[in-house]
């Protein structure tokens, strides 16, 4: 898991970005940003393994690549560039990820609790 080199209070500010919040007006944001927390890591530092229940990602800067298993193999699904959120389906379903996610470049990102 992350064994990120930064990790403070998120702001609205921070959280604006994400299309997520859109709709959502300054002060409803804040109580979001409220229960996030800003991680910075390094690339190539996995930030969340598959079968993990860590909730919604928020991709601040960078990009992540989305890991999965082809048979016994580990390899890229896919990328997640900033500004985005990642997660909010297994999240919402209790279920775990399927999916791991490891910076593909330095990467900012909030989660949750």
């Amino acid at each position: 898991m992350s064994t990120s080199t930064d990790s403070i209070a998120a702001t609205a500010a921070d959280l604006r970005p994400i299309d997520l919040f859109d709709e959502l007006d300054d002060a409803t944001l804040g109580r979001w940003a409220a229960e996030a927390t800003i991680h910075t890591c390094a690339r190539g530092e996995r930030i969340r393994e598959r079968t993990s229940r860590d909730g919604v990602v928020f991709l601040l800067d960078g990009r992540l690549e989305m890991l999965g298993l082809d048979g016994e193999i580990e390899a890229i699904q896919g990328s997640q560039y900033a500004p985005t959120w990642i997660g909010a389906v297994p999240t919402m379903l209790g279920q775990p990820a399927p999916i791991t996610l490891r910076a593909a470049t330095e990467v900012r990102y909030a989660s949750m609790g």
